[in-house]
């Protein structure tokens, strides 16, 4: 996994050596610092897949060069569903002999970097408690290219300097410093005291829309407010417990807000592979289009091959088309479909590709492996029967050059349909386009 750059320390928190002499906050912000210095250079220890998702591992990356990267987009080449992920702990359970990953057997551990050491068997049940374990969850983009695009805007936008994740991790940890204070210096009843911090408490947590947590940290944060507004198992309002807690708070939400920051920045990137992949794949298209022109002899009725400007001469009097002109209207279209339409990758515009290099090209001439990856797409799409007529190139070969235009006439503007089509010139939800 790749190493992401670290991000500067909070200012005013140096590291002590003398860490257990001090006090409950002192000893929170040095963990602090240790949490964003760790964090934010993280490299995980172990990575894990459900055993049910693993086939995500298998799928080819959108982009080259990224082997390395578990963060960046892969595609289903069938279908053309991307798919991108996000990143999270899996719950574990810690005791004096390490940590114990909750239900490991349903988990599929194929990176990091003591993968060796764990593979080896070097540990048992319980792993070190200072290893980083992360779980990769993939998720899959159904409607292709320009939804994931959408989607990977609304994380940079959440999770942004301005975002609604970002501002609610800065409310909880000023709150919470302010709260710890306040309990350190209360002369107040202990029961004002609860009563106080447990009304604030439920008001920052409603406001912040985290009265039933989904994930682990805001379950920590949750849990862990909530307990310090109320009394210990003795019934008595206990300062010390209730700072404890609120610094542990303190420390998820710091961890909050710095896994936010690598979700931001993860988003970015992917943002980059796919909006390369989208202007790729639509100015591959656009080609295609202009070299289906120029072939038919759409813009001034002049085609660069003399049968086809004289089509209907010719469609009269096929005799005089030869072998040459056919074989030559036979590269030209497959050079189109090879150039134009088989890179295509992604969904919504796999389809149409598909479609376009069956309409051009004679499939039973291709190769086994170019014909299962049209008619796999055609089938997934319940689109068989586009490629049961005739294509362009067997309609030449058959010396009916008219008809052969009309095929063209028609792939253009199937092509043309996906390119013009609204809901793919949309693909960002708050950035401008």
């Amino acid at each position: 996994m790749e190493r992401i750059a670290s991000g500067p320390l909070p200012s005013g928190v140096s590291l002590g050596r003398d860490f257990w002499k001090k006090g409950v906050e002192e000893k929170r912000d040095i963990s602090a610092a240790r949490v964003v210095e760790r964090l934010s250079d993280m490299q995980a220890d172990l990575c894990l897949i459900e055993y049910s998702k693993r086939g995500f591992l298998e799928l080819p990356l959108l982009a080259d060069g990224e082997e390395k990267s578990l963060w960046a987009p892969r595609y289903d080449p069938v279908s053309g569903a991307i798919y991108t992920s996000r990143w999270k702990y899996p719950e574990v359970f810690a005791s004096f002999e390490g940590q114990r990953i909750s239900r490991l057997e349903n988990y599929s551990v194929f990176g990091g970097k003591k993968l060796e050491r764990y593979r080896a068997s070097l540990y048992g049940e319980y792993l070190p408690k200072s290893w980083k374990v992360v779980q990769i969850v993939p998720q899959l983009i159904e409607d292709g290219i320009e939804a994931a695009l959408r989607q990977q805007d609304e994380i940079v936008h959440d999770y942004g300097r301005d975002g609604v994740e970002c501002a609610m991790m800065e409310e909880i940890l000023k709150s919470v410093d302010e709260w710890a204070l306040e309990i350190k210096e209360d002369t107040r009843t202990s029961f004002e005291l609860l009563k106080h911090i447990s009304g604030e408490t439920e008001r920052l947590l409603t406001r912040n829309g985290i009265g039933l947590p989904d994930g682990v940290l805001k379950k920590k944060i949750y849990y862990a407010m909530t307990s310090a507004a109320n009394k210990d198992s003795l019934g008595r309002v206990n300062k010390l417990i209730s700072r404890t807690l609120l610094a542990s708070a303190y420390l998820n939400a710091v961890r909050g807000a710095v896994i936010g920051n690598l979700s931001e920045s993860k988003a970015q990137k992917t943002i980059s592979v796919l909006s390369m992949e989208r202007e790729t794949t639509r100015r591959l298209m656009e080609d295609g289009l202009s070299l289906i022109s120029s072939v038919a002899g759409f813009e001034r009725g002049i085609s660069q091959f003399h049968i086809i400007t004289d089509k209907e001469h010719y469609e009269n009097h096929p005799d005089e088309i030869s072998n040459d002109d056919i074989t030559n209207n036979k590269l030209a279209l497959r050079g189109i479909a090879r150039r134009c339409f088989r890179p295509v990758k992604a969904a919504p515009y796999l389809l149409f590709a598909r479609m376009a290099e069956a309409w051009l090209t004679d499939i039973n001439m291709l190769r086994e492996e170019d014909r299962r990856r049209i008619t796999t797409t055609l089938s997934h799409y319940e689109c068989q029967q586009y490629a049961n007529g005739f294509s362009a190139e067997e309609q030449i070969r058959m010396r009916h050059p008219k008809r052969m235009v009309d095929r063209l006439r028609q792939t253009h503007s199937l092509v043309d349909s996906v390119l013009k089509d609204p809901d793919n010139a949309v693909y960002t939800v708050f950035s401008n386009q």
